[in-house]
């Protein structure tokens, strides 16, 4: 409860869950100030649980997102189910970062990260490789 007391008011619009391909744009475009959850009150570690992280980066839209991330994770599941070859690493990445929300997201800092959007992009494109080859 700590980290909703201490929060400042100034949220990141996803600069936090989407750090990672923000970096990859930022390499190309310039986007100025970086938002920093600490700078805004956040204690990190053991203190912050994927709800804090949710807030921090969404403010009060944080429920909306959180019903829109379940939503997503239900049609991966679907996917993962019809094109197991495409999906299954993404969705397994997923499912195991729903199972940790309570302790620490994984999605958002790492090497989970890094596996999260690589898995994305590769299921995108096996996926629309399969769509030509079929």
């Amino acid at each position: 409860m700590d980290n909703f007391t201490s929060f400042s008011g100034k949220i990141g619009w996803g600069q936090i869950h989407f750090a990672v391909p923000l970096r990859a744009l930022g390499l190309v475009f310039d986007f100025g100030e970086v938002y920093d959850p600490t700078m805004e009150g956040m204690r990190d570690g053991l203190f912050s649980t994927a709800f804090s992280s949710i807030y921090y980066d969404f403010g009060w839209f944080g429920p909306a997102i959180t019903f829109l991330f379940g939503y997503a994770a239900t049609r991966l599941h679907a996917m993962a189910m019809r094109e197991p070859h495409c999906w299954i690493l993404l969705y397994g990445t997923v499912a195991f970062s729903c199972a940790l929300a309570f302790v620490e997201s994984q999605l958002l800092s790492g090497y989970f990260a890094s596996a999260v959007w690589s898995f994305l992009l590769f299921a995108l494109g096996a996926s629309f490789w399969n769509s030509l080859n079929s």
